[in-house]
């Protein structure tokens, strides 16, 4: 975890980013110049799906590893450090969503678990055995990004089934929704989502592209157009900055 924590290091440094979040915000330095980011526009609204895997909206989680359940727990909450472990072995992890959704894509961080990931889908509650669950997606482990396109497909649980070899580690786990214009016209209730392990209310990141959180100035980068990736919510996207 080392190497991930001098990256962002390096990248706080590189870039400083104004996030507009319902209050005013200032700056002080003559050395600093800032560039205004473009107004989202619904021409882009399909560059930013919502991620439904968040115990804000309502999702839930289960591991069938029963001594891992309060590891999996802060796993919704948005928190980027928050990781799960995964074992030699198999592994199965549940999502629940809050209704049935047009699921479009899922996907995650894999620090160097090797094997491989099955993605399941269903509409009903079924046991994890169950032979009625959709397979939608097999993906080999690799380190990285790991996304997979399971739709757009309706679904309420979605079962990662992960077959490894050499342990690792996940994180920012996204089950993506078909992007839709109403996500940010219209966006979703937050809920409050009490966390039954242990015992702690869920908290969820306030600088959300689709909780109407927007980057309004940055002082570097290639394409300010692009600026909004870094609080879409999403595991793959990103902007490039300058040095």
């Amino acid at each position: 975890m080392g190497g991930m924590a001098a990256k962002w290091h390096d990248f706080l440094r590189a870039l400083t980013l104004f996030l507009g979040l319902g209050i005013g915000i200032s700056a002080s330095g003559a050395d600093l110049v800032l560039q205004k980011v473009p107004p989202l526009t619904v021409a882009q609204a399909p560059n930013y799906p919502q991620n439904l895997a968040r115990f804000d909206l309502g999702a839930q989680i289960e591991s069938d590893v029963p001594d891992d359940a309060s590891s999996s727990v802060p796993f919704l909450s948005g928190d980027p450090a928050s990781v799960y472990s995964l074992r030699t072995g198999t592994t199965r992890l549940l999502i629940s969503l809050a209704k049935i959704e047009n699921i479009d894509s899922v996907a995650f961080l894999n620090s160097e678990a090797k094997g491989t990931v099955t993605i399941a889908t269903s509409s009903a509650k079924l046991s994890p055995d169950s032979p009625q669950w959709h397979d939608a997606k097999q993906e080999e482990l690799s380190t990285g990004l790991i996304s997979a396109r399971i739709g757009p497909a309706e679904a309420k649980y979605v079962r990662l089934t992960f077959n490894v070899g050499t342990p690792g580690r996940i994180g920012n786990l996204g089950v993506y929704s078909a992007a839709a214009v109403s996500d940010f016209t219209m966006p979703r209730a937050r809920k409050i989502a009490a966390n039954k392990v242990a015992g702690d209310i869920a908290s969820y990141n306030l600088a959300d592209l689709h909780a109407k959180a927007r980057t309004i100035f940055v002082s570097s980068g290639d394409d300010l157009k692009l600026a909004q990736n870094m609080i879409d919510g999403q595991s793959g996207t990103r902007l490039r900055i300058r040095r």
